[in-house]
C-alpha cells in the first residue's frame, strides 16, 4: 500500500503552471510590458522563499523569472506555496472554508472569510481568505504610484491565488479541511480527496502543462466568460463552492473513495473547465491592471 503525503496546497505545480500558461496566451502587449517592468523591480531578491521542503526549485525559479529573458509566469505560479512555509501567517490566504452545508451565498462566503483568523507568533489577523486577499492585492498591480517591489510581490500572489480560488476544495469545507480528511484510493495509491484534485488526477492522465494549456486555449477557454468586476473573486469562490457541492463530494460519496480510471475520466473534464476559467480570468485581471 502506497501512502501519499497530505498537503493542503491548491492545485499542484502542474495545475498552477497550466493556469499561468493559459493566461500568458491571452495577455495584451500592455500587460506583458507591465509584467516585464515589475519582474525587474529593485530588491526582488527579498522575495526568495528560501529553502523549501516541498518546493526545492522555488528560489531558482524566481531568479529565472526576474532575471531571465522572457519572464515566464509559470515559473512563479507556485511561489506563494513555497512562501507560506516560512510565512505561516499567509496560509489562510489560499482558501475560504465555506461550509458545505450552506448555500454558498455571498453572505456564506463572507461569513466563512470573516471567521478565518490567525493568532500566532505575535500576529492578530482577521478575515484571511482567498477572496479578501485577491481584493487586497489586485488594485495595486496597475498603480504606477505604488512601490514597484510591493507590486511585484502582489503580482506573484495574484498569479497563484486566482488559481487557488478555482480549486473547488479551496472554497468548500465539510468539516474535513477541504477534503484533506476524506481518504480515497486513486488506482493503487492511498491519499485523500484534496490531494486527488491537486495532483493525483494530473498524474493519472499524464498532464503536461504546456500541452494542456494549448489544448484548453483551443477548446474550453472559448466558452469561459472572463469577469473582473469588483465582486469577481467572491463570485469565483461561489462558483467553485458549487462545483464542490454539486460534483466533487457527490462523486466521492457515490464511489466510496474508490477512484478508478473511469472515475478520473469523469472528473477530468471538470478539472479542465476550472483550469480554463482560472487562466482566462487571470489574464483578464492582468490585462485590466495594465490599461
Amino acid at each position: 500500500m502506497l501512502l501519499l503525503p497530505s498537503l493542503s496546497y491548491a492545485w499542484g505545480r502542474q495545475g498552477h503552471m497550466t493556469v499561468a500558461l493559459v493566461a500568458e496566451g491571452l495577455l495584451t502587449p500592455a500587460a506583458r510590458q507591465m509584467i516585464d517592468e515589475l519582474r525587474r523591480a529593485p530588491g526582488w531578491e527579498q522575495l526568495k522563499p528560501g529553502k523549501s521542503r516541498y518546493f526545492k526549485k522555488a528560489d531558482k525559479d524566481l531568479v529565472l523569472f526576474c532575471q531571465g529573458p522572457e519572464g515566464d509566469l509559470s515559473l512563479v505560479s507556485d511561489w506563494a506555496d513555497a512562501w507560506r512555509e516560512r510565512h505561516p501567517e499567509t496560509g489562510m490566504y489560499h482558501y475560504v472554508d465555506t461550509p458545505l452545508s450552506s448555500n454558498g451565498s455571498p453572505a456564506d462566503v463572507e461569513k466563512a472569510c470573516d471567521g478565518q483568523t490567525y493568532r500566532k507568533n505575535g500576529y492578530h489577523l482577521d478575515g484571511l481568505c482567498v477572496v479578501s486577499q485577491l481584493g487586497r492585492f489586485d488594485p495595486w498591480l496597475g498603480d504606477a504610484d505604488k512601490d514597484k517591489l510591493k507590486r511585484l510581490e502582489y503580482l506573484l500572489w495574484v498569479v497563484h491565488l486566482v488559481g487557488d480560488v478555482h480549486q473547488p476544495l479551496h472554497c468548500a469545507d465539510n468539516g474535513d479541511k477541504g477534503g484533506n480528511g476524506v481518504p480515497i484510493v486513486l488506482l493503487a495509491k492511498h491519499g485523500n480527496l484534496h490531494w486527488a484534485w491537486d495532483t493525483g488526477f494530473f498524474n493519472v492522465v499524464h498532464a503536461r502543462p504546456a500541452e494542456l494549456a494549448t489544448d484548453l486555449l483551443a477548446h474550453e477557454c472559448k466558452d469561459v466568460p472572463a469577469t473582473v468586476d469588483g465582486n469577481a473573486p467572491q463570485a469565483w469562490a461561489q462558483e467553485s463552492f458549487g462545483v464542490a457541492k454539486d460534483f466533487v463530494y457527490p462523486q466521492v460519496q457515490r464511489n466510496g473513495g474508490q477512484c478508478t480510471r473511469e472515475e478520473v475520466d469523469i472528473a477530468w473534464p471538470v478539472v479542465r473547465k476550472q483550469l480554463a476559467r482560472a487562466g482566462m480570468r487571470l489574464a483578464a485581471v492582468l490585462n485590466a491592471a495594465a490599461k
